[in-house]
């Protein structure tokens, strides 16, 4: 059976009651929404092929209430849509760098973070 209605086609749930119940089963399962949302957007900037985006880091900011001082959104806003491949490498990996460190707050919060031999393990 398939339900349509508001544009959004319904499929092997019958009925809106239970559809609403499994959005409820699968929004009590979830944990950690922010945090995936911004792990999983900077993983997609990140990749090969891709550019830099400030479209995403102001998201990003906002979604973590995160503050990133004055002085690197500037750059930031100077590389928006700059491919990653048209960097040199030391310049790429210190942007990539900077982009982490503005997010670590969120992914490696105070006294949640181990650090062996120099290496930090989250």
């Amino acid at each position: 059976m398939i339900l349509k209605k508001f544009g959004l086609e319904i499929r092997k749930i019958g009925n809106f009651s239970q559809l609403y119940k499994e959005v409820d089963m699968v929004l009590s399962r979830s944990t950690n929404i922010e945090e995936q949302t911004v792990a999983h957007g900077l993983q997609d900037m990140f990749k090969p092929g891709g550019h830099f985006n400030i479209c995403f880091i102001k998201t990003a900011m906002e979604i973590g209430n995160i503050v990133i001082p004055r002085e690197r959104m500037v750059i930031y806003e100077a590389i928006h849509c700059l491919s990653w491949s048209d960097m040199e490498k030391e310049y790429r990996i210190t942007i990539q760098a900077m982009v982490m460190d503005d997010f670590r707050s969120m992914f490696c919060p105070e006294n949640e973070c181990i650090v062996i031999d120099g290496d930090e393990n989250v």
